[in-house]
């Protein structure tokens, strides 16, 4: 007995129980070679298939909840949670980042040497003050001379000290 096929559904024979059925070339071939043509792409001019031609699919947006379509944003400062960052979105955030790092470092150290400064100068008045040496104190921490002329010697940049 005839059947036809599960997924183009061709028309097929049974080669025992039609055997002796006379061979139709309509039935047989014709349409089951229209039912093929009709279910292959027609390929467009660049050798592609074109997009009328392909299935409707349908995917679902992205969230933090769910996979999905996500649309890029350049933006560095979107609150979106369905966007996703370009690579340079995330390049912008990082150089802001490793120049404010750079100014922050620099703020940090000059606040150290000021701390150091003052505490050099703390433990000379305590000094001069348990010596009874307070008149003409002079501190000079010589980060740089630029209040200071010299008369004799030189100052060592380096090494940050005064050479008589």
């Amino acid at each position: 007995m005839a059947s036809n096929t599960p997924r183009l559904g061709l028309y097929k024979k049974d080669p025992v129980a039609d055997a002796n059925d006379t061979f139709n070339i309509t039935t047989m071939l014709n349409d089951n070679w229209d039912k093929i043509d009709s279910k292959v792409a027609t390929l467009g001019p660049d050798g592609k298939i074109p997009e009328e031609q392909l299935p409707a699919q349908s995917f679902p947006a992205a969230s933090t909840t769910q996979a999905g379509i996500v649309k890029l944003n350049t933006s560095t400062s979107s609150t979106s949670t369905t966007e996703a960052a370009t690579p340079s979105a995330v390049k912008a955030v990082n150089d802001e980042l490793t120049t404010h790092l750079a100014e922050t470092a620099s703020k940090f150290t000059s606040l150290n040497v000021n701390m150091i400064d003052m505490a050099v100068e703390l433990e000379t008045l305590k000094g001069a003050t348990l010596n009874g040496v307070t008149a003409n104190i002079f501190i000079e921490t010589f980060q740089n001379l630029n209040d200071i002329n010299l008369m004799n010697g030189i100052y060592d940049s380096t090494n940050k000290r005064l050479v008589l």
